[in-house]
């Protein structure tokens, strides 16, 4: 059947169907991106060099495949055609994926092995593998934009309104797709099948794309619309006066392709940095942060192409608003910064009113959303207008359409790669994200008063009036740059101070120093996120997850550590007889921070000859590390937060199994805070698919909010004697005493449950794999502005108070009880009572938690009945009734009852002289009354206590100066 050749209605009518298929492409490019970003990240590593590496991977193929192609179809009549294999490419590329990553795996372990002392060599290797994988599918990616771009530009006229559209529907796809696999895909069906539903959308459209070339009507290349002139096909000769007014000059084309790629650069630059403040200061630091501002970016970029679509080819004098548009890029980005410092006061003031205190999932991540997004859309919405700008004034013709939008495109991507490299390598760590967003801001606004200025067809008075315009912007918006915007900074409760602010391609680390019960503590920050402190429950969660594993462990000798943090689980490790440590720390900062501000947690482990620091991917690490180790301990944070979900995976015990000596043993630390039931059960789960031997602890010294999960090979078996000599020798006895712990009955009393009953209990519980991360992909409610922590505590005791059921005595395990049967039988009896009595303290924790402070007392009282030589529950219960007088004594003070304030203050004192917090307000109210040597000696004692109590040691110096 011979083909004719279809009317320009009909053209028009087809457009639209062209438009829902590159929507859908659209959908399916930024699935892969996301799903390959992830997967690739499990073999090469989340270091920034290694997620640089295949960000930049992929943009490059991009760039050059848009370049390609571009040229391509200016030699072809079939565009749709050319689309349409372009689409099932990149499908069955994706179907063969996984195929080729678990290839390429192999080949980077052994690139590793030989090449990892070299770091450029290897970074220079490792980018060409991920290069040659991600080449082929993200070069055809490329080609898309200008492959439709000369199918649907029938006339120069439309062709900023054709091209525009073009790139607003794909970018809007691109949203949805990003919308679709960042909240919904991944949790639901997984990375691979998230894979291969994208790949079926790109065959779909191949399929539709070749119906609609192969039917019985043929593109007409670039037919001229009725009633337009031929002259904008085959353009007549033009006089050179006629020429220079029509078009720019050489030099002006050249100096808006350097702008434009500038643009491109600056445009992913703030992407970065927008994405580091956010997560750092903002946004709780899970998965959907992260795909909050790749939405939010994109659907600017999507409205803002829009919107220029539809008056672009009306305009005569686009270079004028190309530069207006460039500026104003700079204008809005300088202002977003007084912004940036309000959001975290308006989610946590929208929050409990829009959802009260108890939101669904859906409503946590809208109120993080929108003001984000509110927040980003008019500089992204300009960016979104530079592209068919651009578009429009450097295509001259339709001859040659094709190659002029894949030129565009791929500028603009070169300039992305290198904007995204920078952010993250050169601007944060050199000038901050404060400065680095003035810098680039004044480079757009720049810019945009260049192409001004060189714009041949602006009246001189208006040119400078625009520019100056321009300079005062500038200057009235550095006077509003506010001074704190790193509020983060900034005392969150009063008295607190900032000791370290680090800001690297890593991460912003920071340590603060805050005063908590009478004493200073500090606490360690990364992106946002406490991962270490001084304070006694992260004291004892840091020392017990070096001691406790390595107690159990009858003779280590290698042991390897995935997190270094503040150093105390590294320094509790160095305590015992082993000859090498390995520490894999992802934050090169948090090493720095550590050796200068947690020295009386760490105590200079780094120095330590038997210690090796190491920085890079923790995970990465196991998996190509050749060595062999006794024990491996996981330091990670908690799993909800952006890349810590991998370190709780089915593949990553196993690799950690792999890597353990025959006799070695695990240990995970789990979160109970912020972690549902179902979510626990599905950690202890996980963990026990890989390590079927597999035991629970709880340390019941204080209101600890985590739990020890460790496996084995075999059977459990704990050398009682060997253990209680280990705990004996002075180096480990004087660090557990720090906490409490010295006594071997009370740390085997921490045993909760065996193999068997975490079977039990775990029964049903869903895997936390690397191709269903459900740990990072939760379906649960998680704010970080919320003013009450109900959640967080909530789950503490609906956690433990679950476990606390299943608890049982670790006597089955232990071996070597003593030499004769009457020693035996005695160390089973203490082993009996201790575990009752902490059985008992437990259960106080719990009631603690719950706010039920009378059933905590009794708890804590028949722990004390049980077993009278149970430090924890004494601390705990001198804690809690210190806790119970000291806030009366404070209440009847705020009332004026000055009397029954100084009661209540002395029978915290009688409970625990030691209460510096106690004779401190003791001594404030002494002052009320005017008694003040009585005061001076309340002072006085209390830094006897803690001789850094800097707040008694003020007060004090303004009393002995006659000051107060």
């Amino acid at each position: 059947m011979k083909s004719k050749v279809i009317s320009e209605r009909t053209i028009n009518s087809l457009y639209g169907i062209i438009l829902i298929l590159f929507f859908f492409s659209g959908v399916s490019a930024l699935t892969y991106q996301i799903i390959w970003v992830k997967t690739l990240g499990l073999v090469f590593g989340v270091a920034t060099f290694a997620v640089s590496a295949v960000l930049s991977s992929f943009m490059a193929g991009l760039t050059l495949g848009s370049l390609c192609f571009g040229r391509v179809v200016d030699k072809h009549r079939a565009p749709l055609k050319i689309f349409a294999f372009l689409e099932l490419g990149i499908g069955v590329f994706a179907l063969l994926f996984p195929f080729l990553l678990s290839k390429i795996t192999h080949s980077y372990i052994y690139t590793y092995w030989h090449f990892h002392t070299s770091f450029y060599l290897f970074s220079l290797l490792r980018f060409l593998m991920i290069f040659s994988l991600l080449l082929v599918p993200t070069f055809l990616m490329g080609g898309t934009l200008p492959v439709l771009s000369k199918l649907c530009v029938r006339n120069l006229k439309i062709l900023g309104q054709k091209v525009g559209t073009l790139y607003s529907v794909n970018n809007l796809g691109a949203a949805f797709g990003c919308f679709l696999t960042g909240f919904f895909l991944v949790r639901l069906i997984g990375l691979t099948n998230s894979i291969y539903l994208a790949a079926a959308i790109n065959i779909s459209i191949a399929i539709s794309s070749l119906i609609l070339s192969r039917s019985s009507f043929t593109f007409p290349e670039n037919p001229t619309p009725k009633g337009a002139s031929s002259r904008m096909i085959n353009p007549r000769p033009v006089p050179k006066k006629e020429k220079k007014a029509e078009h720019s000059s050489t030099f002006l084309i050249y100096l808006l392709l350097i702008i434009f790629t500038i643009s491109g650069f600056i445009s992913l630059a703030y992407e970065v940095i927008w994405t580091r403040i956010l997560s750092a200061s903002v946004l709780a630091n899970s998965v959907y942060s992260f795909s909050t501002v790749v939405i939010t970016v994109i659907v600017g970029l999507a409205v803002g192409s829009f919107i220029c679509a539809r008056f672009i080819d009306k305009k005569q004098d686009v270079l004028t608003l190309f530069g207006i548009v460039e500026a104003g890029i700079g204008v809005s980005a300088f202002l977003l910064l007084p912004a940036f410092n309000r959001i975290p006061f308006i989610i946590g003031s929208i929050s409990p009113a829009l959802f009260g205190s108890a939101p669904s999932w859906s409503m946590s991540v809208a109120s993080e959303f929108f003001p984000a997004f509110l927040l980003m859309i008019i500089p992204t919405t300009l960016m979104g207008m530079t592209f068919p700008l651009m578009s429009k004034i450097y295509t001259r013709s339709l001859r040659k359409l094709g190659s002029k939008i894949g030129e565009v495109n791929s500028l603009d991507t070169a300039g992305a790669v290198f904007g995204s490299f920078a952010a993250g390598f050169l601007f944060i760590p050199w000038l901050g994200m404060q400065k680095s967003i003035v810098a680039l801001s004044l480079l757009s606004i720049g810019m945009g008063g260049i192409v001004i200025y060189f714009n041949p067809h602006t009246r001189k008075m208006l040119k400078w009036a625009l520019i100056s315009l321009l300079v005062v912007i500038v200057m009235a918006s550095i006077a509003f740059i506010p001074r704190d915007f790193d509020f983060w900074r900034k005392g969150r409760v009063p008295g607190e101070r900032l000791l370290y602010y680090r800001e690297d391609a890593a991460a912003t680390v920071v340590v603060r120093e805050y005063p908590q019960g009478g004493r200073l503590n500090r606490v360690l920050e990364v992106d946002g996120t406490d991962v270490a402190g001084t304070d006694y429950m992260l004291k004892s969660t840091q020392k017990l997850q070096g001691h406790l594993p390595l107690l159990i462990h009858k003779a280590p000798e290698k042991v390897l550590i995935v997190g270094f943090g503040s150093g105390g689980t590294t320094w509790a490790v160095s305590r015992h007889n082993v000859k090498r440590i390995d520490t894999v720390e992802l934050v090169p900062s948090v090493i720095e921070a550590a050796a200068r501000h947690f020295t009386e947690v760490n105590h200079g482990v780094i120095n330590d000859p038997r210690v090796n620091i190491k920085v890079g991917d923790g995970r990465n690490f196991v998996l190509t590390t050749q060595e062999k180790y006794d024990v491996i301990l996981t330091e990670s944070i908690h799993p909800i937060y952006a890349g810590n979900g991998n370190l709780y995976s089915r593949e990553y015990f196993n690799l950690c199994k792999e890597k353990l000596t025959e006799n070695g043993i695990m240990s995970v630390w789990i979160p109970l805070w912020a972690l549902p039931e179902q979510h626990f059960k599905m950690i202890i789960e996980t963990f026990r698919q890989v390590f079927p031997h597999s035991t629970l602890w709880y340390v019941a010294n204080c209101l600890n909010r985590q739990v020890y999960l460790i496996g084995s090979r075999d059977k459990l078996k704990i050398d009682f004697k060997s253990l209680q000599i280990r705990m004996s020798m002075e180096n480990v006895a004087q660090d557990l005493e720090e906490i409490g712990m010295n006594n071997p009955f009370l740390l085997l009393s921490s045993f909760m449950m065996k193999e068997v009953s975490l079977k039990r209990y775990a029964k049903g519980a869903k895997i936390n794999s690397d191709d269903h991360p459900l740990l990072e992909y939760f379906d649960y409610p998680y704010l970080e502005f919320f003013p009450s922590e109900s959640f967080h505590v909530r789950t503490v005791y609906e956690n433990l108070s679950a476990i606390e059921d299943y608890k049982e005595e670790v006597t089955p395990f232990l071996i070597n009880l003593g030499d004769d049967k009457e020693e035996v039988e005695e160390v089973k009896q203490m082993l009996s009572i201790y575990s009752k009595s902490t059985k008992h303290t437990t259960k106080g924790i719990i009631y603690s938690l719950r706010g039920r402070l009378k059933q905590a007392i009794q708890e804590y009282g028949r722990a004390l009945e049980t077993n009278p030589q149970d430090k924890s529950a004494q601390r705990l219960l001198t804690h809690l009734l210190e806790h119970i007088y000291v806030n009366r004594g404070n209440e009847l003070q705020y009332k004026g009852d000055i009397e029954g304030a100084i009661a209540s203050y002395k029978k915290a004192l009688e409970v625990n002289p030691n209460s510096t917090i106690a004779r401190y307000n003791l001594a404030l109210t002494y002052l009320r009354k005017g008694m003040r040597e009585e005061a001076k000696i309340e002072l006085k004692k209390a830094l006897q206590i803690d001789p850094e109590m800097k707040a008694a040691q003020r007060l004090l110096g303004q009393l002995e100066n006659f000051e107060y």
